[in-house]
Formats: C-alpha cells, sequence, structure tokens
C-alpha cells in the first residue's frame, strides 16, 4: 500500500466507530493514529533502502509481534492509554492492508524479503491503476473527513485551530 490509503483507512475506522459509539472521540488521537499508520513504513522502507541485503521493506517494523509486545511494555510502564490505542489503532490497519507480504510471525519464523527500489515504488505507482486510484480515492476520502471535521475549506484553506481540535481529540462534533 502508498500513504494515502494507510492514512485514510485508520482514519475512517476510527471515524465509523465514533460514529457508531463504539469509542469516544476522547479517547482516540487522530495524531496518533496517522503516525502509527505510517510508523511501520517509515521505519522498513528507509532501512531496506539503505541496506537491501539485510532489511526488506516490509520487514520488522511489519511484524505483528513486534508491536504487540511493545505496546504491552509501554501500557506497563504507564503511557497514556489514549496514545496507545490510538498508535495501536494505527498500526494495526496499516498491517492488516499489508497483509499476506508482512512477516506474521516474526522472530519464530523466517520470511521471504521483499526487495523494491525506490524506482521500483514509483513505476508501481504511475502504472498499476489499483494502486493510483486507491491513493486519488484516499486523498479524497481525508479531503471529505477533514472538510465534514470543519479543517478545510472553511473561511480559510485550512483551519489551524480546527486541525488542532481533530488531531488532538477535542471535541469538534460538539461545536456550532
Amino acid at each position: 500500500m502508498y500513504p494515502f490509503m494507510h492514512i485514510f483507512v485508520p482514519i475512517l475506522f476510527a471515524e465509523i466507530l465514533i460514529q457508531l459509539k463504539y469509542i469516544k472521540k476522547e479517547q482516540i488521537y487522530f495524531f496518533w493514529i496517522i503516525l502509527g499508520s505510517i510508523l511501520p513504513d517509515l521505519i522498513d522502507k528507509p532501512l531496506s533502502l539503505l541496506f537491501p541485503t539485510i532489511f526488506s521493506g516490509r520487514g520488522i517494523a511489519h511484524a505483528p509481534l513486534l508491536w504487540i509486545f511493545l505496546i504491552i511494555v509501554l501500557y506497563f510502564l504507564k503511557l497514556d492509554r489514549s496514545v496507545l490505542f490510538s498508535i495501536g489503532f494505527g498500526i494495526g490497519c496499516h498491517i492488516l492492508l499489508d497483509i499476506p507480504y508482512i512477516p506474521i510471525f516474526w522472530p519464530f519464523v523466517e520470511y521471504d524479503k521483499l526487495h523494491s527500489s525506490l524506482e521500483d515504488w514509483w513505476v508501481v505507482l504511475i502504472t498499476n491503476p489499483f494502486v493510483y486510484v486507491s491513493e486519488i480515492i484516499s486523498l479524497l476520502g481525508i479531503t471529505a473527513i477533514l472538510k465534514l471535521e470543519k479543517v478545510v475549506f472553511q473561511k480559510k484553506l485550512i483551519e489551524i485551530s480546527n486541525l488542532k481540535e481533530f488531531l488532538f481529540h477535542a471535541d469538534v462534533h460538539s461545536r456550532k
């Protein structure tokens, strides 16, 4: 998957869960969901470009067992539960979107390392209709959510105060 899809899907799922009242808006931070949704790629992609014989573009940072372990450790270190939930939610969505090309049981099971260059990434982005159409739809979806949350296209292109409220969980829906 590519960045806009990885960002859009967790935001959309979180908004749906809020609307269905499975979670409260105060229990999450969209900033941490977004960061969690791109974190595996922020770790694995540079490592695979710098050290292609050692690391994979979907390597250890795409391993669910690693993230489960880290979140449990951070939970017991008494980190903010809303931050942990938000990061975990974003990472979980990212990993689900990348299945089946992830090392599910790493470090207990070896996996094939998937290597691709930056050039390969761009070629796929511009030539594969599934990829570029899903990225365009995701970008439009992110924009629609930001419009509904009154972050973009109000009086200005971007309402900074509304963006802060959206990212850091102030209840935008209760405003007039």
